[in-house]
């Protein structure tokens, strides 16, 4: 390869980028400089209630009532855990806290309010359960 001026037999050797590791001299004419190191903060810790009411959460809507709703009461109480264990941001989580919480009361709810009607109506009907 020939060239005509010196620009081009430079422009032509540093046509492509040179990937460079943090830490070590530039390539080219700055060799006596260093990149700057990047420092990278530590991500924050997964709350382990949060992932339980999620997992407990998921695991009682699969379930429903087979498992007599244990699954799903499980997941609200730790779901109100992980809340408050996620609101200072020193974890993470606070996502899966609030999916085992919803899972927790959208089933638990309506069996709740189904049993608590049904025994006014049996009552008012002066049926026994």
């Amino acid at each position: 390869m020939t060239f005509e001026t010196p620009y081009e037999q430079e422009r032509t050797r540093w046509a492509y980028p040179v990937p460079v590791v943090p830490g070590t001299p530039l390539p080219g004419p700055d060799l006596g400089r260093v990149t700057p190191q990047v420092a990278v903060a530590p991500l924050p810790r997964t709350s382990g209630t949060a992932v339980a009411a999620m997992v407990l959460g998921i695991v009682g809507a699969v379930a429903g009532w087979g498992a007599l709703g244990m699954p799903c009461l499980v997941a609200i109480v730790l779901g109100h855990q992980g809340v408050t264990a996620t609101r200072d941001g020193a974890r993470d989580g606070r996502g899966m806290a609030v999916t085992g919480l919803v899972l927790g009361y959208l089933f638990v709810v309506p069996w709740v309010l189904f049993y608590y009607l049904g025994g006014l109506s049996a009552m008012r009907e002066g049926i026994t359960p």
